[in-house]
């Protein structure tokens, strides 16, 4: 009964952020979404898509209503797989999805499936930059975009190489 009341207590905070604080926290406490049923309408929605995103649970997204693309959007990110976004109704949401999903999870497959050229090259450029990986720019269609990308790309790994070094070193 105590989970039941502080899920309705969240559902009453003014404000987006702390309510999704409130929810957090709360979420922590949880492994389903027993509590967000007792709750009704947006209510509901917006706890099972903070509770979805939380536990990393993509299935629940389905019980989300109005919100389930941003859930779906919300678990990809988290766990940078983008193959949860193949999952999302609206084309904007599901190309940020692809793109967010992808760069955290350093998978340039994810690139291929943006629905827009552009949002395809800035993709594989994060992409690419994040992993220090000059072979993705390959990709990008728009040459001065593949060749900023091919620079910056050397430049991270080489700097990821450095801080490696130095971390090696200072363990040592």
């Amino acid at each position: 009964a105590a989970a039941i009341s502080e899920i309705t207590l969240c559902a009453k905070v003014n404000g987006e952020i702390s309510r999704t604080a409130c929810f957090n926290a709360f979420a922590g406490t949880q492994t389903s979404n027993a509590a967000c049923e007792k709750l009704a309408g947006g209510e509901k929605e917006y706890c099972i898509e903070n509770l979805a995103r939380l536990l990393s649970n993509a299935s629940s997204c389905e019980l989300a209503g109005s919100r389930k693309d941003p859930c779906y959007k919300g678990v990809a990110v988290k766990l940078g797989q983008y193959v949860t976004c193949l999952k999302i109704a609206d084309v904007k949401i599901a190309d940020s999805c692809l793109h967010d999903a992808g760069v955290a999870g350093q998978d340039s497959s994810a690139c291929g499936k943006v629905s827009i050229e552009a949002g395809k090259n800035t993709c594989y450029y994060d992409v690419a930059l994040k992993k220090g990986d000059t072979g993705i720019c390959a990709h990008i269609t728009d040459n001065a975009i593949r060749a900023a990308c091919t620079v910056n790309a050397e430049k991270s790994a080489v700097s990821s190489k450095k801080c490696d070094q130095i971390f090696d070193l200072a363990s040592k």
